[in-house]
């Protein structure tokens, strides 16, 4: 097959070992990446999501495999979650936090005791 494509006027009987392991060496590395995308996620299968978002995020291999496309592969992560993270708020710091739970908390008393207040109004809880 190597003398075939005309790779080189020449070819080596160790040639094909060589490529043979170049590969090896690449699925080793690709199903690497994709397996610790799907651990990430909490999937113990290896999906052909996993491949893509494993190809594309990955420098190296983005580049070898620029013009590859994986059927079912859908669409890069990162692209998906800039879009949502338009429509996202921003995080409160914990004390921030801590005084929105509080408003949050004083809101929810002065609702329930208009509520009593109303029901006590109205003739009480049974009348």
């Amino acid at each position: 097959m190597l003398k075939l494509g005309m790779y080189a006027s020449r070819i080596g009987k160790a040639a094909p070992v060589f490529i043979a392991a170049v590969l090896q060496y690449l699925v080793s590395e690709l199903i690497d990446v994709a397996g610790s995308t799907a651990h990430e996620d909490h999937q113990k299968l290896i999906t052909p999501r996993y491949l893509n978002l494993a190809i594309r995020n990955d420098e190296e291999l983005s580049q070898l495999l620029h013009s590859a496309t994986i059927a079912g592969g859908g669409v890069n992560k990162p692209l998906i979650f800039g879009l949502s993270a338009m429509r996202r708020r921003r995080k409160r710091t914990s004390p921030e936090r801590a005084a929105a739970k509080k408003r949050k908390k004083k809101k929810k008393k002065k609702r329930m005791e208009r509520n009593w207040r109303w029901i006590m109004a109205s003739g009480g809880p049974l009348g």
